[in-house]
């Protein structure tokens, strides 16, 4: 992936955040989660490179979890089932959890808005101060949603 550059941007947050606890299926542990880690969030736009050069998937807005095992890249390639050579990837923004000061950084590469209206999720409904998960961006919320309903239902499905 061609490094982009990035820039620090200005959030504009909503005044309140929508509990979405609810929204999770019984027995998940959204708090002891993989999710609760300080894992960066990116938006991106993947292109995968047909076999005669030309774009044969495009994919826009992506939200992908980037883990210390795989790169965009990587995870892409293996969806698809092509080589690394054949994605090419366009990082728009990166949301950074920072327990530090119990919230998210924003970094934006396409120089286009130092400004973003984010609106916030609340995906656990725990006391510790440090918990990402208590105000999550609302798209990446939603991916978590899924993400983890999902396990819970292979989980299910494993039980049969």
């Amino acid at each position: 992936m061609a490094d982009q550059p990035e820039q620090l941007v200005f959030i504009s947050v909503t005044t309140s955040t929508t509990d979405r606890t609810d929204a999770l299926l019984p027995g998940t542990d959204v708090h002891n989660s993989e999710f609760s880690k300080a894992n960066a969030w990116e938006i991106l736009d993947v292109t995968i490179e047909g076999d005669e050069g030309q774009p044969d998937v495009v994919e826009t807005d992506v939200h992908y979890w980037t883990s210390a095992t795989q790169t965009a890249e990587e995870y892409y390639a293996g969806l698809y089932g092509v080589d690394e050579s054949q994605i090419t990837i366009e990082r728009k923004s990166r949301f950074q959890p920072d327990k530090s000061i119990r919230g998210w950084n924003v970094m934006d590469f396409t120089g286009e808005n130092s400004t973003q209206q984010v609106e916030w999720s609340k995906l656990c409904g725990c006391d510790d101060q440090t918990c990402v998960l208590r105000c999550v961006p609302k798209t990446i919320g939603e991916q978590i949603i899924a993400d983890l309903n999902d396990d819970v239902l292979d989980a299910q499905d494993g039980d049969n």
